[in-house]
């Protein structure tokens, strides 16, 4: 009967600047008001991530939330500020020299609500009847001088993390062993909450929250998922940490000679579901047993995380899909390969009856023009499948929708389903008919979803070669996403003749007896006009396919090219979001080939 949350989870952690503003404070107040209103404490306690104002400073703090009262309130003692994060511009990191618990002051409003003119605040351990809890926060796990060592040796048997972590190639594998290893080395229970999904920025948090027992394992969330909430759950047995820290006599030394921080007393409650006679026998049987840890491969990785972020972006901007430049190259069918992943993993959580999913993947059907009944009738004939039904693979290989338009080459488009991994991307196997049914219907919504919410363009010159047409028309193809292709020799023609007319000089290529500095000139006004007819199109194809909205546009530059600077400023490289700025080219390579194995 514990409850973890993650980081700022009231206000949400990307905030940024809004978190000087006094507005802030009060709505976090008032969303805290209202749950201490209800009875989501009633019986458990609960350990919330909130902003706090404290002796009129700002405070990242973990508010510990029991019976309709406020019992803690924790706050960060050693702040993230490098890399992505700045929140030294926002908060004061509290001192961790102070042993001392303080007076919290609470507003009007709080002490209406629970009944308390003051609230204790420091970092200290809350005792409940049969054990002791403290926490952390985020960045604290990672520093040096971690909490969670003095804790251990202080007595606390359980430590808890409400964070907010960011996703970042392999880094997984780093945050497990930071709490693996200190309940190997201490014993105890380390439990861990992290945000998931986007705040609108160039982040996106992972998610995978889990519970830590004596250096196991016991309970893990999935990494990446199109849910905005999933829940784990564990049940402990105290008995074993105890028994597991009798065994280490360096640990009983320093831990007797730690010294003891403040506690705050609330041994009237008990975190036990039940204290029946029978408790022992019940705890044996539903004790939860170590689980093999999920890592994904860094291949998973990278198609996986930069698809959810894609998904959650798209959802809450409300635009009505992705603009695409193809150029039969690697880091644009990169890309490509991260939306037919997002559709793919969409259409997964649709058919398993997310109903978040079902609504945007509604929305975007409806405003593109597109009937929505294929996402009901594949749902309802997928769940068939997953119980009794099973349907020959014949029935369900072709579809053709009402919303069919014509491709370039005129013909009719007709939507298939191929076979694909399990969960989206995940290790083939041999499928039973029944499996197969519902792998084909899984395919045919991300095919549609695909064709209704990727646009691709391929816009060529007299300088490109017909294999890169030929190799984007195809993979275009292969991912059912809507594409055109047409030349812009036109448009550089015309910049060019005006660039005569007031200079009186025509740049010549080094093979027509030009400059390099000629030579470059050309080349970059050909990349450069690619991202003008780029947001060009993402205006306005949605007008030409009858639909609504807007389209975001995708770039395409990898971070190897930005660390070296070999690109062009403004050009394809130049959009709205780039699905693989923090992505190797070598990782992307490698992405490429696992992802075609598993397509």
């Amino acid at each position: 009967k514990y409850r973890l949350g993650p980081e700022l989870e009231i206000t949400g952690y990307s905030c940024e600047d809004h978190f000087l503003e006094l507005d802030t404070f009060m709505h976090s107040e008032q969303s805290l008001a209202a749950i201490l209103t209800g009875d989501l404490t009633d019986g458990i306690l609960c350990d919330i991530g909130c902003p706090i104002l404290h002796n009129n400073v700002r405070y990242n703090c973990r508010v510990f939330c029991l019976d309709r009262k406020i019992v803690l309130i924790r706050p960060k003692m050693s702040l993230a500020d490098d890399g992505n994060y700045r929140e030294k511009r926002f908060f004061a990191s509290w001192d961790y020299t102070d042993q001392a618990l303080h007076d919290h002051m609470l507003s009007d409003l709080l002490r209406k609500v629970t009944g308390q003119a003051s609230v204790p605040i420091g970092v200290g351990i809350i005792a409940t009847e049969e054990t002791t809890i403290a926490s952390e926060i985020c960045e604290e796990l990672w520093t040096a001088r971690s909490p969670h060592i003095n804790y251990y040796l202080s007595g606390v048997e359980i430590i808890s993390n409400g964070s907010g972590s960011h996703h970042g190639l392999r880094k997984l594998e780093s945050r497990l062993a930071l709490m693996r290893e200190p309940t190997r080395k201490c014993g105890g229970v380390y439990v861990y909450s992290n945000s998931r999904g986007g705040d609108g920025t160039r982040l996106y948090f992972d998610g995978c929250s889990l519970v830590c027992v004596n250096g196991q394992v016991v309970s893990q969330a999935s990494q990446f998922s199109m849910k905005d909430v999933e829940v784990i759950t564990a049940v402990v047995d105290l008995d074993a940490v105890r028994a597991y820290r009798q065994d280490a006599a360096s640990f009983q030394e320093q831990s007797s000679r730690e010294i003891q921080l403040p506690t705050v007393d609330v041994r009237y409650f008990s975190l036990r579901h039940t204290k029946s006679a029978s408790f022992d026998s019940l705890l044996e049987a539903n004790t939860s047993q170590p689980v093999k840890v999920r890592i994904h491969s860094p291949e998973e990785e990278c198609a996986m995380g930069p698809a959810c972020w894609l998904w959650d972006y798209l959802r809450r901007s409300g635009a009505a899909g992705f603009l695409l430049p193809l150029s039969g190259g690697a880091d644009s069918a990169s890309v490509a390969a991260i939306v037919r992943t997002m559709c793919l993993m969409a259409a997964e959580s649709a058919l398993a009856g997310n109903e978040q999913v079902i609504a945007d993947m509604r929305r975007l059907f409806v405003n593109n023009g597109a009937s929505s009944e294929i996402i009901d009738d594949l749902v309802a004939r997928y769940q068939s499948a997953q119980s009794s039904i099973v349907l020959s693979s014949d029935q369900v290989t072709t579809m053709t929708t009402d919303s069919e338009e014509k491709e370039d080459n005129g013909e009719d488009r007709q939507i298939t389903a191929s076979p694909i991994g399990d969960n989206a991307l995940g290790e083939p196997k041999k499928l039973s008919a029944k499996e197969k049914a519902m792998m084909e219907r899984r395919t045919l919504l991300a095919n549609e979803l695909t064709y209704q919410v990727l646009h691709t363009v391929y816009m060529g010159t007299s300088n490109s070669s017909t294999n890169t047409q030929d190799r984007a028309k195809r993979l275009a193809g292969t991912i059912h996403s809507y594409h055109h292709s047409f030349a812009i020799d036109d448009i550089v023609s015309a910049v060019l003749r005006v660039f005569t007319a007031f200079t009186g000089k025509t740049p010549q290529y080094t093979t027509q007896g030009g400059t390099m500095t000629e030579d470059l000139a050309l080349q970059n006004i050909q990349a450069r006009l690619r991202m003008v007819m780029s947001y060009l199109c993402a205006q306005l194809f949605p007008w030409v396919r009858g639909n609504k909205g807007f389209l975001l546009v995708l770039s395409c530059g990898n971070v190897d090219e930005a660390l070296r600077g070999y690109m062009t400023k403004y050009d394809c490289s130049s959009g709205d979001l780039n699905p693989i700025g923090g992505i190797s080219k070598g990782d992307l390579k490698r992405m490429l080939t696992f992802v075609a194995a598993k397509q």
